[in-house]
């Protein structure tokens, strides 16, 4: 992880870091790099330093969306953040 990935996570209590969620039938999980609320009304914040593929990004925005979380990816671009903001899942965006 990197110092300024921890550094943002570090901006949230302990608890809200790091959680595991696992989909519906426990064959997959993800950790969230922060969440914040709960399912149904839950905001989960990536926070990505390194690449990531477009495929990566799309399952892993698409997992938390199916769990009923709304989505916020924060890239670290060195001079600027680019950031992006998923569908809230509750307005059927999602697909299963």
């Amino acid at each position: 992880m990197s110092l300024w990935h921890r550094k943002l996570q570090n901006k949230f209590p302990p608890d809200m870091q790091e959680v595991i969620l696992w989909n519906d039938d426990n064959t997959e999980y993800h950790v969230a790099d922060v969440l914040v609320g709960t399912e149904d009304k839950g905001l989960i914040f990536e926070f990505q330093h390194s690449d990531i593929s477009v495929e990566a990004f799309i399952s892993r925005t698409q997992f938390y969306m199916n769990l009923g979380y709304s989505v916020a990816w924060i890239f670290d671009y060195q001079d600027s953040c680019l950031l992006y903001t998923s569908p809230s899942p509750r307005d059927g965006a999602t697909s299963r």
